[in-house]
């Protein structure tokens, strides 16, 4: 257990946040000045709600729209909707028409060079009817010059900051170049602009992928997002027979793949049969698994680990020949023998067709899975005792290479079915789908593995797609895509996706039961078009429940529903993911700053985007102060926003607030906010000190073996800054001692701090951060009993508590607290206001 505290004294003029923690669960790493919310002010929001609300289901286009006049009649629209984006300076990224509808990207450039987080998206109806728009920031005073000349080596050093890696045993490809923009006020819409290289690096075997974006001027890392998906849990399904002492035999079809017999070629049919006029019923052939109809090579190699130093491995692999021996029977491919092996590569040859051809039949434009795909196998042979190669066994994604890892263990059969392949491919075609978002791709990881699981359950036709992980069946019901995990209720904050992604697979399956697996796979290949993802699980989710009403629909209209509403409703509805939590998930709101102002109301407003016709009936603010008022209003709706008022305290006071919506769908109450929080600001208090541990005070323990200590914090994602402006170590941190006899010692350890003088205490609040990070979960009982603050009126002679953290067995991320001095303290010295 450890114990990390950093402590702010301050009469804050800054926003009092309810937590630090604002759950991401994303694939892409971030500098700490960076979030996506920096690319989307609450005046773009409004904006887009705005245009959306006055033209949904109106045809923006009076001709009939093609490929040639796409871009000019999405231009002509935005030219009238949004003043300040100048469309001489909009690149198309994409036009697409699937199905019955148009997908449309632009991208804002300066100087030729693509502006990060500014695109423009449309989705349009075939007739030009409006689905959807959403736009991004358009930025006005860019002032960038390109950099041509760098620092290679610098480049690529920064690209993996943070990580276990050397340059030396990496491939690396420096590209274009990139504008970032960074929110110095989001609130007026201030940025500064940094110009970023993309830096894309791997290693030879390829589960190692990343792409980053680093300063060539100053080689700072801003963004570094992951491009290789592992596996984690085990997958397989049933499709090698084997009779007690008899041959493995190969079940399944070998469909256009080449054979030689005597060196003469022969390509079987979509069947797995060669039409010759030779006699061939039983004659002995070779094959290295190649097709004229699809882009495959599969690999196989002998692995083992080579020990460097301590417990750092490097994995040596010889690549070795892939050549087979079979037979043609009857003039079909066949496989009988006694090798695992020889088993395995047909049954992914065959499972990697299959799965082109599903989606191909479906997407005439489909071509996801015809770049060149590597499928590598890396096989442990060793005679010794290594632990790490025989016990490593995974599964990997990097775009078009599937990397197997072990694919001979009888212990977990992860390398030997193709439920795991289809899993890995989904993933591969997720980010291939994805490129059309942006530099980072989908960035959601648990939408990442909820789509990849539907994957293998949509190919096999059954929804336990961890049937057969093991011989004694043990792992067969441990991930299942028919579920009732519901958004919100069994999701785990901050959890492992792979857990979490079965919330948004279940709802497609449901879907699935509803109708037919087909049509769940058809509604769920378009709406990756329209690219719905989100920061955390509920905006991904609620955004697929949107796309997936517009995927359905037919005629341009949502407002009549589609030819699958009901379905969809309800599939998704059975795990929680509706229109309310649509609603608690996308609102937008920028929560109010601490003001001086005690004679003006407190004018509060957000956007509350809607699906269909299921908009809020009502809208209530609710709010109190520590002044002892405790009050609503009802808000008023103006276009697409709601605002309400708070009334002005003439008095210090901390104000707390948030928003009850009333809303058709279920005909109920409930509050806007999916994580419970209420928001905080503070009414006429001034900055008194702030401590920022420059000026650290001293710790003392009456225990003895339990110290604070300075360090940098944990919990924080690498590139967060670790430091202060000055360098100086960020926080106060504890390690609980290790006992392992049978008695627990209790003891106590205290941390002293300066002392602060205090001229006001009625406009005076104590700012303090804490977080608690568990790591022997196994062992709770060594971790502190309680985190207490205290504070002292007399120099210390006395002391009150302030706050108690009980013990957790979870992780606690950091959190902000705010305290208010009048709520412990009656009074102050007489001369003294320490």
């Amino acid at each position: 257990k450890k114990l990390i505290v950093i402590i702010l004294l301050s009469i804050s003029s800054s926003l009092f946040a309810y937590s630090n923690n604002i759950y991401k669960f994303s694939n892409v790493e971030k500098n700490g000045e960076i979030t996506i919310e920096d690319t989307q002010s609450y005046e773009v929001s409004r904006q887009n709600a705005e245009i959306l609300s006055k033209y949904m289901g109106t045809s923006i286009a009076s001709i009939e729209i093609d490929n040639t006049n796409i871009a000019a009649i999405c231009k002509s629209f935005i030219l009238k909707n949004y003043p300040k984006v100048d469309v001489k300076n909009l690149k198309l990224l994409s036009a697409k028409l699937r199905r019955n509808q148009w997908f449309v990207n632009f991208r804002q450039v300066y100087n030729n060079i693509e502006v990060m987080n500014s695109d423009i998206r449309f989705r349009l109806f075939k007739n030009g009817a409006l689905y959807d728009i959403s736009a991004k920031t358009y930025y006005e005073d860019i002032d960038v010059e390109n950099i041509f000349q760098f620092d290679t080596l610098k480049l690529q050093s920064a690209a993996i900051a943070g990580l276990n890696l050397s340059v030396d045993k990496l491939n690396f490809k420096i590209s274009d170049s990139y504008i970032l923009p960074i929110a110095t006020n989001k609130e007026n819409d201030k940025y500064r602009f940094e110009l970023v290289k993309k830096v894309e690096f791997r290693n030879n075997i390829g589960d190692i992928m990343q792409v980053a974006f680093v300063s060539p001027k100053n080689y700072t890392l801003f963004i570094r997002h992951n491009l290789v998906h592992s596996f984690s849990y085990q997958l397989e399904t049933k499709i090698i027979d084997k009779e007690p002492n008899q041959p493995l035999k190969v079940t399944n079809d070998l469909p256009f793949m080449e054979v030689k017999v005597n060196g003469k070629p022969y390509i079987s049919d979509e069947k797995g049969v060669i039409n010759s006029h030779e006699n061939l019923k039983t004659r002995k052939a070779i094959t290295n698994f190649h097709s004229p109809a699809i882009n495959l090579r599969i690999k196989h190699y002998e692995i083992d680990y080579l020990l460097l130093s301590g417990s750092t491995y490097e994995v040596v692999e010889k690549e070795l020949p892939l050549e087979r021996k079979t037979t043609i029977k009857y003039e079909t491919i066949q496989f009988r023998t006694d090798s695992l092996l020889d088993v395995i590569f047909p049954t992914h040859y065959n499972s990697f067709f299959q799965m082109r051809n599903k989606f191909c039949g479906i997407d005439k434009d489909f071509n996801y899975l015809d770049r060149e795909y590597t499928i590598a196998f890396y096989c442990y042979y060793g005679e010794n005792n290594n632990s790490l190669a025989l016990d490593f066994v995974n599964a990997f994604s990097a775009m078009n290479n599937i990397l197997f890892y072990n694919p001979l263990d009888k212990k977990m059969r992860l390398g030997q079915m193709p439920s795991v392949l289809y899993h890995e491919l989904g993933h591969s075609i997720n980010n291939f789908m994805y490129r059309d978002a942006g530099a980072l791709g989908m960035q959601n990881l648990a939408l990442h593995e909820g789509l990849a699981d539907i994957h293998s359950a949509l190919m096999l036709g059954y929804s336990d797609v961890f049937r057969g992980t093991s011989p004694d069946k043990k792992y067969d019901k441990i991930r299942d895509v028919k579920n009732t995990l519901k958004l919100g209720i069994d999701n785990i904050i901050g959890g492992d996706p792979h857990f979490n992604g079965q919330i948004l697979s279940g709802a497609l399956w449901d879907f699935a039961e509803l109708t037919s697996i087909d049509k769940m796979t058809e509604l769920m290949h378009f709406t990756r078009y329209a690219l719905p993802d989100g920061v955390d699980d509920g905006t991904a989710f609620t955004s697929w429940l949107k796309e997936m009403l517009i995927t359905d629909d037919d005629d341009g209209n949502l407002k009549n529903g589609s030819p699958h509403f009901d379905e969809i409703v309800e599939a998704f509805d059975n795990h929680n993911i509706n229109f309310d939590t649509y609603m608690q998930y996308n609102y937008v709101h920028t929560p109010l700053k601490n003001t001086l102002d005690t004679v003006n109301p407190y004018e509060t407003k957000l956007i509350i985007p809607f699906v269909n016709t299921f908009k809020p009936v009502e809208v209530w603010l609710h709010f109190s102060t520590s002044n002892g008022l405790v009050d609503s209003t009802k808000m008023e709706r103006n276009e697409s926003e709601y605002i309400g008022f708070i009334p002005a305290q003439t008095k210090s006071t901390i104000i707390t607030y948030y928003f009850k919506v009333n809303s058709p769908f279920k005909n109920k109450y409930f509050k806007l906010d999916p994580y419970d929080k209420t928001h905080f600001f503070l009414v006429n208090f001034d900055l008194a000190y702030d401590d920022k541990n420059e000026h650290n005070g001293h710790s003392t323990s009456s225990a003895n073996s339990i110290k604070w200590q300075l360090g940098d914090p944990a919990l924080l994602k690498s590139l967060t800054p670790k430091k202060t402006a000055s360098g100086s170590q960020l926080c106060w941190l504890i390690y609980d001692f290790e006992d392992m006899n049978s008695k627990v010692r209790l003891e106590q350890a205290d941390l002293d701090f300066p002392t602060v003088k205090i001229n006001n205490k009625n406009a005076s609040v104590i700012e303090l951060y804490f977080a608690m990070y568990n790591n022997n979960y196994a062992i709770p009982y060594y971790t502190p009993d309680l985190l207490i603050f205290m504070a002292s009126n007399d120099n210390g002679n006395s002391w009150k508590e302030m706050k108690r953290i009980e013990k957790t067995y979870f992780d606690c991320d950091w959190t902000k607290l705010t305290l208010w001095l009048n709520d412990y303290f009656d009074e102050f010295g007489r001369n003294s206001q320490n």
